[in-house]
């Protein structure tokens, strides 16, 4: 029989207090919303295991899943004051193993929404398992945090068993897919898609821009990016190519200077996930959507063109150069101490990697080469031609 889960999980009150505080401390919506989707995985897991939330509202906790309340119980017998007893530890890891089994696996029979519109159902989809670790991260700080229930490394990494990730060297985007790509992207993703190839920018990024974060009247133009809207917390700049310019510049006619080029919900969250499910769209009617072996990532994806800044950045300059520009790890502190001319310069000589419109495959090339050999052939044949014309009719003796 279908399990369906209903749309949201009754939080309680402790479990939105404990995801604003995550959202406090990071400064990010994209923590919350993580730390929220791993409550409600674990929450889907009790269900399954018939342990699911109450639903008495006069309960101390109220909503808590059955299941924490078990974990309450062997965590803290309640032994005899005279007798210590050690927390059931062991019985605890054994349930969050199977938790973490339960995500290594895909559960048809359990239905996260339906689109009653397209008729369409979701069902519980097999995690990743980077994702499968981050969500066990996040429930073991959960439970330490709002339950006071205190799992050891140790004990995790003796009792609880992850899934093996295994690692495939990723294809990178090339110039030929990222032409096709373009040319079949309406105009404002195209304006989207040409920012984060010649920026480096996370989508989340690229869709907080407003006319005030962008500086046209300089060569190169400079994007500044300030530390609330970046994942990392910390404000830095980069650049725009000028076939990038040429695609936003329309979108900034008639904006504040705090209005948003790209028309968003406010929750970034949300609009990372939309920009995921339009281009999944697009790399569907593309064809492009073949899968790493083992793996539910798809070769050609929104973020591989922050990778293809990335690549190109480094290649040109040095890894932590490309790190100062894209925001990744390991800022390079030295490009910080560049004067706004010598910044400018470097990524001058980096722009023509970035080009896509004014460069030519390598298909193109060799169809130019043909052609430059025909006319060089014919050009030779015209010449001899043109030397037996002008060549006086001679006898020949017998």
């Amino acid at each position: 029989m279908t399990n369906t889960i209903l749309n949201n999980s009754l939080l309680n009150k402790a479990d939105i207090d404990w995801l604003d505080k995550i959202h406090r401390k990071s400064k990010s919506d994209r923590s919350r919303t993580v730390a929220e989707i791993s409550l409600k995985t674990f929450d889907i897991f009790c269900k399954d295991q018939g342990m699911e939330r109450h639903s008495d509202k006069d309960t101390i906790y109220g909503y808590i899943p059955q299941m924490i309340e078990q974990f309450k119980v062997w965590y803290n017998p309640k032994p005899d004051p005279q007798k210590y007893v050690r927390p059931d530890i062991n019985s605890i890891c054994n349930v969050l193993d199977r938790f973490v089994g339960f995500m290594d696996i895909e559960h048809r029979d359990i239905i996260i929404s339906t689109n009653k519109q397209k008729g369409k159902e979701t069902f519980f989809k097999k995690k990743a398992p980077k994702t499968i670790q981050l969500y066990f991260s996040w429930i073991k700080i959960y439970l330490r945090s709002v339950h006071s229930i205190k799992i050891a490394s140790e004990d995790v990494k003796e009792l609880v068993t992850f899934p093996n990730q295994t690692k495939y060297q990723r294809e990178a985007l090339t110039l030929k897919q990222l032409k096709v790509i373009m040319d079949n992207s309406s105009s404002r993703r195209r304006c989207l898609y040409y920012i984060l190839v010649s920026s480096g920018m996370r989508v989340g990024e690229a869709l907080t821009l407003t006319p005030a974060n962008i500086f046209l009247k300089e060569n190169p133009v400079r994007v500044k990016l300030y530390a609330e809207n970046t994942k990392t917390n910390e404000e830095r700049e980069t650049y725009l190519s000028a076939e990038a310019v040429e695609k936003v510049k329309p979108f900034l006619e008639g904006l504040k200077e705090d209005e948003r080029i790209f028309k968003t919900t406010g929750n970034i969250v949300d609009d990372v996930s939309a920009e995921d499910r339009v281009f999944g769209y697009l790399r569907e009617k593309l064809g492009y959507t073949e899968k790493y072996k083992g793996s539910v990532r798809y070769k050609i994806r929104i973020h591989g063109m922050r990778s293809y800044f990335h690549t190109k950045a480094s290649q040109k300059h040095s890894t932590e150069y490309a790190n100062a520009l894209d925001g990744h790890t390991g800022y390079l502190e030295q490009y910080y101490n560049l004067t706004p001319e010598e910044r400018a310069e470097k990524y001058k000589e980096l722009e023509p990697e970035l080009l896509i419109e004014s460069v030519k495959v390598e298909s193109d090339h060799t169809k130019d080469k043909i052609i430059d050999t025909l006319r060089e052939d014919m050009d030779k044949m015209k010449d001899e031609m043109d030397r037996i014309l002008k060549t006086p009719n001679r006898i020949v003796a017998q």
